[in-house]
């Protein structure tokens, strides 16, 4: 499991993920992720407005290319990828970019996966 809750993410700027050991994120305890599979994604603004970008290359499979945007709403957005789960073994990138461009916007993300 992993849990972010960021403050702060800037006009227009972006924070990428990569749910692969190399993307460097950490769970609860400190351990580095190494996802295959995603369970369910969950990601809810808790000020502002943001969106899930398709980065240039490597996104998720949800995104059929980089072009592709998810727009959260207020209430959050919630995937649930079932017992399978989403594979990404390969394509494990994705980007949260506050949309307005005009203000700042806090968020949480859940991602529960297993490797």
């Amino acid at each position: 499991i992993y849990v972010r809750a960021r403050s702060a993410l800037g006009s227009g700027a972006t924070d990428s993920y990569n749910l692969l050991a190399a993307g460097s994120l950490t769970d609860i305890h400190g351990t580095a992720i190494d996802l295959d599979e995603l369970k369910a994604f969950y990601i809810v603004p808790t000020s502002g407005s943001i969106r899930i970008d398709a980065p240039a290359s490597a996104f998720l499979t949800i995104f059929s290319d980089a072009s592709d945007v998810l727009n959260v709403p207020a209430s959050g957005l919630l995937m649930d990828f079932g017992a399978a789960g989403l594979d990404v073994t390969t394509n494990s990138k994705f980007d949260v970019t506050e949309s307005t461009s005009a203000a700042t916007a806090d968020y949480t993300l859940v991602l529960i996966g297993a490797s």
